[in-house]
């Protein structure tokens, strides 16, 4: 569907092209699931990430998805000082539909996937660094080197 407008047709392609890639990389066919999976991880980083980074990154967004980063929001409760893999993946899955049909690590490997194919590789680098270690290896691609 063709708005006319550039900027809002764009997003939408944009945003769709994301879906599509987390829906690719869960290995799903429901966009809904793909959906909430973006919706949730994009959540959970938000609120694990201190104020300024938490901005930073959602200036990389295209502007639909950087609505859905924003949605519902409050900056006065973050950052979430989640410093283990188990809590980080509990605020993913706080935001997962209820029913457990996703499963909150893969949804955050499929969105860190998504992530890395369209931002900055600088930028995310960025990011990364400023997550625990357990955290960082659920971003990390399989062939980049790992530390123990």
């Amino acid at each position: 569907m063709a708005t006319t407008i550039d900027s809002i047709d764009r997003t939408l392609h944009k945003t769709n092209e994301w879906i599509s890639g987390v829906t690719e990389a869960l290995h799903e066919e429901d966009r809904k699931a793909a959906y909430s999976a973006l919706r949730s991880v994009l959540h959970a980083l938000r609120d694990r990430l201190p104020l300024l980074s938490a901005a930073g990154l959602a200036a990389q967004l295209p502007m639909l998805v950087r609505g859905i980063y924003y949605d519902g929001w409050q900056p006065e409760r973050t950052p979430i000082h989640a410093r283990s893999l188990e809590e980080f993946l509990a605020l993913v899955e706080r935001d997962l539909p209820p029913g457990g049909r996703l499963d909150p690590e893969q949804a955050a490997r499929a969105v860190f996937h998504v992530m890395d194919q369209h931002l900055d590789p600088n930028e995310t680098e960025k990011i990364i660094r400023l997550l625990p270690r357990s955290i960082q290896e659920l971003w990390r691609r399989p062939s980049e080197p790992r530390d123990s």
